[in-house]
Order: C-alpha cells, then sequence, then structure tokens
C-alpha cells in the first residue's frame, strides 16, 4: 500500500477530498474574505465574532452581552459579503460499523418495522439516520441523506 509520510495513501485523499466538499459546501474562502473585511472595517466586531463564534464563547464571561450583540452586528455585516445561504455546520457522523448495501439495508428496514421495532431502534441498529428509515417506509429514496422524489432526481423539500 502507498504511503504519504506514514499515512496510507488513500486516506489522506480521502481526506482531502472531504476538506476540499466541505470549503466548497460553506463557500469558506467567501467567509475569508467576508472577516477580512469586518477585521479592517468593524475591529470590534471581528473580535467579538471570532470570541463566540471561533472560541465558543470561552472569552464572553466579561460584558456577555456587548459581545453577542458585537458578534450579532459582525455576522450580519459578513452575511452581506458571502452570496447565498450558507447551511449551518454539521459534523459527519462516523460509523465504523460494516455498511449493508442499500437495497439489503431498505429490505431489512422493511422487515424490522414489520416486526414492530421502532423507527430510531432500526437507525441506531443499522447504521442509518431516522430521516432514512422514515423515507425507505414511506417508499421513498434517499441519497447521501438527501430525501427524493418519487423520480429519483429531485430533493424534497421539507
Amino acid at each position: 500500500m502507498e504511503e504519504f509520510e506514514g499515512w496510507p495513501a488513500e486516506k489522506v485523499l480521502s481526506w482531502f477530498r472531504y476538506q476540499r466538499g466541505l470549503s466548497k459546501k460553506y463557500r469558506l474562502h467567501a467567509v475569508g474574505l467576508a472577516m477580512q473585511k469586518l477585521e479592517n472595517e468593524h475591529r470590534e466586531w471581528a473580535v467579538a465574532v471570532v470570541m463566540e463564534c471561533v472560541e465558543g464563547g470561552i472569552f464572553t464571561w466579561y460584558e456577555p452581552e456587548r459581545v453577542s450583540e458585537r458578534c450579532g452586528a459582525g455576522l450580519r455585516f459578513m452575511a452581506e459579503d458571502v452570496p447565498g445561504e450558507v447551511p449551518w455546520f454539521q459534523e459527519a457522523v462516523v460509523n465504523d460499523g460494516p455498511k449493508l448495501n442499500v437495497k439489503a439495508r431498505n429490505k431489512r428496514i422493511c422487515e424490522m418495522a414489520e416486526d414492530g421495532i421502532g423507527k430510531k431502534r432500526i437507525a441506531q441498529e443499522l447504521g442509518c439516520s431516522n430521516k432514512t428509515v422514515m423515507a425507505v417506509l414511506s417508499g421513498q429514496e434517499v441519497r447521501h441523506g438527501r430525501v427524493l422524489s418519487a423520480a429519483g432526481n429531485n430533493q424534497v423539500d421539507r
């Protein structure tokens, strides 16, 4: 197996693809440029954004209302420069258990539901989301965590 600085090359490439996907999904370049503009034009708002959003609020014990107010102003300022909606960040759920192929998983979901097992328990046992279980039971298709229309090509708004 090929290695890169002691790490399996395929794992390094997988991590890089994941990082690149996150960067594209959350438009991190545009967010970074908006943060630079905020730092240049409203330094105190930029500090509040870093204190509350980047550092997780650990430095907001002194005057938390004022920090929160400035942070909100900074985020609104930045939002004007980032085109479109930036989705709320969710960390990826890592399931190291063996994966069933989709057809086998869907069949097993139906079997377990017929046996009276709850949706939440089915999801936990099969390593999928509650949304996936509900979609399969209602005859819809799920691809990469998104519920598709009956035609299989459009995302269903919920």
